[in-house]
């Protein structure tokens, strides 16, 4: 090689290392054996630097004093300039600027080579904020499809529970359509077939009998639709003044036949005047139908249940209470939540939604009251229901 090709490929060397200087942002700086600075290039405190020190500040200051990034990388330098590492790199360190943006940069330190005229450590910095902000954005979008997934995860878990628990409702509800139905089913057809004669006893007996299994489908249908409302938020009340204690004994009505057919005996404590409250009086004969309900439906024969009705400081105190199993604790606790059944029900021959005690509370709650239940396993149970009685002289609630 002639010396002016030497020359040339040196200028061509030093072109393109200003070229890539100017471009890729890149300082370097010798390093004596023992750490210090012996040389920077003339950018390299205003490009590693928040506060830039004159170049002559620099010279001779420990490496660690002045980027704190390698306070501790003594023994890797060490054996860096020893050979035994080929090279040490602190990639993608960030820092915050005055300003409030992110510098990225990456630190490498090499061993100057054996026929270098200068002896120590290279250290070359180069600003790799561009590189740093996408992968920091490719980390942190990397980490939103993870939450998302994670959320829709979640999301396709709890769906799949609903759907689960929706078909067991259908189930459920279709059991307890199908009950009345069939009552009302057998009755007609004995009447058709002539077995109780037109106008007698008998017959105008069955024919209560399928006018109480019709109310009572009808409320069973009325408590779907209401849950669709609930679910959508579009539950609407006619509100008037309403008598509560003719709602209590008609509520019972519906469940005559089963009364009469397993010796279940009904007793009222009422109030001997009405006891009025701002209510829709659909909605809170359906809360009266499925409180008795739900006594009838787990009562042994020959049992009781006892509807009480008061008037306490401004509130219309109702009160329906069985001889029933009672429950335990936990079924106390999921008592109110739709869709539940305790695990000693789901196994008894009782058939039901789950549905009835979540439209009591809804319901209750809807009227500004509260439902309250005590039982204790072989002790029968109490529901309390507590509304705000009405006032003629507001026209409203009584406050």
């Amino acid at each position: 090689m002639t010396a002016e090709s030497q020359v040339t490929d040196l200028l061509l060397a030093a072109y393109a290392a200003k070229t890539y200087h100017a471009h890729q942002r890149m300082a370097y700086a010798r390093l004596a054996p023992d750490l210090t600075l012996q040389q920077v290039s003339a950018n390299f405190a205003h490009m590693v630097l928040v506060a830039p020190q004159p170049e002559a500040d620099l010279r001779h200051q420990p490496l660690p004093d002045v980027l704190w990034e390698f306070v501790g990388a003594d023994t890797s330098l060490h054996e860096v300039w020893t050979g035994q590492s080929p090279f040490f790199r602190l990639a993608h360190v960030n820092r915050e600027q005055p300003d409030g943006t992110v510098q990225y940069l990456t630190f490498t330190v090499y061993r100057l080579e054996e026929e270098a005229t200068l002896d120590g450590l290279l250290l070359l910095v180069e600003d790799d904020t561009e590189y740093g902000r996408l992968h920091h954005q490719l980390v942190q979008d990397r980490n939103d499809l993870r939450l998302v997934q994670s959320k829709l995860a979640a999301a396709n878990k709890e769906l799949s529970r609903i759907d689960r628990m929706k078909s067991l409702f259908l189930s459920m509800a279709a059991h307890d359509l199908r009950t009345p139905l069939s009552a009302i089913q057998g009755y007609a057809e004995m009447l058709l077939l002539g077995i109780a004669e037109p106008g007698s006893p008998k017959s105008f007996q069955y024919l209560d009998i399928i006018q109480q299994q019709s109310a009572r489908l009808n409320q069973l249908i009325d408590d779907i639709v209401d849950l669709d409302l609930i679910e959508q938020g579009k539950l609407t009340l006619n509100l008037a003044p309403c008598d509560i204690n003719p709602l209590l004994q008609e509520a019972t009505g519906a469940f005559k036949f089963q009364l009469e057919r397993r010796s279940i005996a009904v007793h009222y404590e009422l109030a001997a005047e009405p006891v009025l409250v701002w209510a829709d009086a659909e909605k809170m004969l359906r809360v009266f139908y499925n409180l008795v309900g739900n006594s009838v439906k787990y009562m042994a024969s020959q049992g009781q249940i006892t509807l009480r009705s008061q008037m306490q400081a401004g509130q219309a105190v109702i009160e329906v209470e069985d001889t029933g199993p009672g429950m335990t604790a936990e079924q106390l606790d999921n008592l109110f939540v739709l869709y539940y059944r305790s695990e000693d029900a789901a196994k008894s021959p009782v058939k039901g939604s789950g549905l009835g005690l979540f439209i009591v509370k809804t319901m209750v709650e809807a009227h500004q009251g509260q439902v309250q239940v005590a039982s204790q396993p072989g002790n029968g149970s109490k529901f309390t229901v507590r509304l705000p009685l009405y006032s003629a002289e507001s026209g409203s609630q009584a406050v």
